[in-house]
């Protein structure tokens, strides 16, 4: 999906505050760290498949559920990046809630729009993920996962993203770098749907021509206790969709919110 060129200026401003904090040393970005897992987080924290394989990456998350808490941030360089990411996380908090009230109308046949209003605001996430692909020694950056949200759009400055299609060989997404979002639904989304929506498995491939890489990735979740199936049927009967939001994050070595 082509953000607007609003958007598209905003994330630009964001990527120029991320390549600034990300260059820092590590001494000067490890204070950064805020809770629930927001703020920095160093590599070897987070794994997509297995903890004995983390992600080859550093991130940076905000999030709208704790206020001002950027704020606290240690350093300048920090809240500055943080405030970018905040603007950045209500430009695709409204895409994200747009693509997910229209699901929903069309697959439930009833309006469920306004139950579904501001349902992103406190459970969804903005994270930065920063790599160095010409110097890492894994040919993969990200293992083969799906997120486990809801609804994940995802953007970056350059090629890596591949995507699994139906006949299960991955593929490049295609998509224009820091102009478009890559929209993957999640776990969640497939509960919702009766499992008419199907995860989308991904992986993020390792190009040696790149010296840095920066993707942005907004974790779309709602409020738990609106998670009521769109279709109900076998796939989903007797399951608590709204506590699988609160424990997705888990099989990523994450805690999520409390």
């Amino acid at each position: 999906m082509r953000l607007s060129e609003e958007a598209q200026a905003h994330v630009a401003a964001m990527l120029a505050r991320a390549y600034e904090f990300f260059r820092l040393n590590l001494n000067d970005k490890l204070p950064n760290v805020l809770p629930e897992e927001c703020g920095y987080r160093p590599f070897g924290v987070e794994y997509s498949s297995a903890p004995n394989r983390p992600d080859q990456v550093e991130s940076f998350t905000v999030t709208r559920r704790f206020g001002d808490s950027h704020s606290k941030l240690s350093s300048k360089r920090a809240r500055l990046l943080s405030e970018c990411m905040l603007t950045v996380f209500d430009e695709l908090e409204c895409i994200a809630e747009a693509v997910t009230v229209e699901l929903a109308q069309i697959l439930s046949g009833k309006i469920v729009g306004d139950n579904l209003i501001s349902a992103f605001h406190r459970w969804s996430r903005l994270q930065l993920n920063y790599s160095r692909p010409a110097s890492i020694g894994s040919d993969l950056i990200n293992d083969p996962h799906e997120d486990g949200t809801l609804i994940t759009l995802v953007g970056a400055t350059g090629p890596g993203l591949e995507i699994q299609r139906r006949s299960g060989i991955y593929r490049q997404a295609d998509s224009a770098y820091e102009k478009d979002v890559t929209i993957l639904p999640g776990e969640i989304a497939s509960l919702l749907s009766g499992s008419l929506i199907a995860p989308r498995y991904h992986r993020v491939r390792r190009d040696y021509n790149l010296q840095e890489r920066i993707s942005f990735i907004f974790f779309g979740d709602i409020e738990p206790s609106l998670c009521q199936p769109w279709i109900s049927n076998d796939t989903n009967l007797g399951i608590d969709i709204g506590q699988r939001i609160l424990t997705n994050v888990k099989r990523f070595g994450l805690k999520g919110f409390a």
